[in-house]
């Protein structure tokens, strides 16, 4: 799956540069600024990519430059609208990375809180 291979290599530059979590923070933004209108223009092809990378080092300016690279590639290559598959492997990468398990609970009961915090430990 292609988008796994991009979030693997947003994953490990962002751990050789030391910044895993301002990578997470980043991509958390990103996710949750690209809908709706602001999504149909990053993936309109009426739109030229050059135009299309100014309005993201416009929008996210504060961003370092090498998370702005990874999402001109995104354009680039036309993966732009595949972004939040790429951000579930990315945080998938982070997971594993951090030997976090996370697991969904049935239960027949609710759950107090102390067996909450038991399970998050």
């Amino acid at each position: 799956m292609v988008e796994q291979e991009y979030a693997k290599a947003l994953f490990e530059l962002a751990q050789e540069a030391g910044k895993l979590e301002l990578f997470v923070d980043y991509f958390t933004a990103v996710v949750e600024t690209v809908k709706n209108d602001f999504y149909k223009v990053l993936t309109s092809p009426v739109i030229e990519n050059k135009e299309k990378k100014e309005i993201i080092k416009n929008v996210y300016h504060s961003f370092d430059k090498e998370f702005l690279n990874f999402l001109y590639v995104l354009i680039d290559h036309n993966r732009i609208s595949r972004i939040n598959t790429i951000f579930d492997e990315f945080m998938n990468y982070i997971l594993v990375d951090k030997n976090i398990v996370q697991v969904e609970i049935h239960s027949a009961v609710e759950l107090t809180d102390l067996q909450i915090e038991i399970g998050r430990a």
